[in-house]
């Protein structure tokens, strides 16, 4: 919602405009607290020009003051010109707005902003033979593209083996679960959305887990490798930590306790996937 009020309530600087932001909550409408500035950006009405290229509000000397809760006001911003902004806040989705036009100078713009509440994500962590909930057991989720930064919080589960994750962000994510025994991790495909309460049910976590067997030959004349350590590593975004195990003397190995997906199997001198 965009508003151009005169300029004669309030004072603004030849050369300049003011915006006043409102942010809301989407559900409820009301203003959102602890508002973050994640970035910004102005360029002049002509767009891109050498002799005056885009810049940050701040490198042009505009100041950010907090009015009111879910109120910023930008003071100074150079007019003519346009602006594009960053909003955030804990427990929300960020956006990004703009262009927001100053087409003359000493204008007061008015703008209202909606954020989305992030989602949240509960479930309970069970035993796969018995049923019974698991407790101690280590939860989190991850972007499904595991982009760097992209955990959003790890837990542990009580007694009763439940477990509530918050300010979970929306699109494509990867639950993980890890039993506080030897075992493959489990992981869970979600589509997260905006505001939405995810109920995952039941994960399951088998004592027995898959395995990887194999032997190592040498040449042609395939004589088994004894005594070499095989190492084996769970790709992304899965991070089960590194195992191992050393061949016997007919050059065969066993790793254990493995959860779906992909892997890297390295001996001394290869490299299998």
């Amino acid at each position: 919602r965009t508003t151009e009020v005169a300029s004669e309530e309030t004072t603004v600087a030849s050369g300049r405009g003011t915006l006043v932001v409102t942010v809301l909550d989407r559900r409820t409408d009301r203003p959102v607290e602890g508002l973050r500035i994640g970035g910004s950006r102005w360029e002049s009405v002509e767009g891109f020009a050498e002799s005056d290229p885009p810049r940050s509000l701040a490198r042009l000397g505009v100041v950010a003051r907090a009015e009111a809760p879910g109120v910023l006001s930008f003071l100074g911003v150079p007019a003519p010109g346009r602006v594009w902004l960053r909003f955030g806040a804990r427990g929300y989705e960020s956006i990004d707005v703009g262009p927001v036009e100053f087409l003359a100078d000493g204008v007061v713009v008015r703008q209202v902003y909606f954020l989305s509440p992030r989602a949240s994500v509960v479930g309970r962590v069970v035993d796969a033979q018995s049923g019974q909930p698991l407790a101690g057991a280590r939860v989190w989720i991850a972007a499904a593209d595991n982009a760097p930064g992209s955990r959003v919080n790890t837990m542990t589960t009580g007694e009763d083996g439940r477990f509530e994750m918050t300010d979970v962000p929306s699109g494509r994510r990867h639950l993980f679960a890890r039993a506080p025994f030897p075992a493959a991790e489990r992981q869970v495909d979600l589509s997260v959305l905006s505001g939405q309460r995810h109920d995952v049910g039941d994960v399951a976590i088998s004592r027995r887990g898959s395995t990887v067997r194999g032997r190592v030959i040498r040449g042609a004349a395939a004589q088994p490798v004894t005594s070499a350590t095989v190492e084996i590593l769970a790709q992304p975004p899965s991070d089960q930590p590194l195992q191992r195990a050393m061949t016997n003397e007919r050059g065969e190995f066993i790793v254990t306790g493995l959860c779906n997906g992909g892997y890297t199997l390295s001996l001394p001198e290869f490299v299998y996937s």
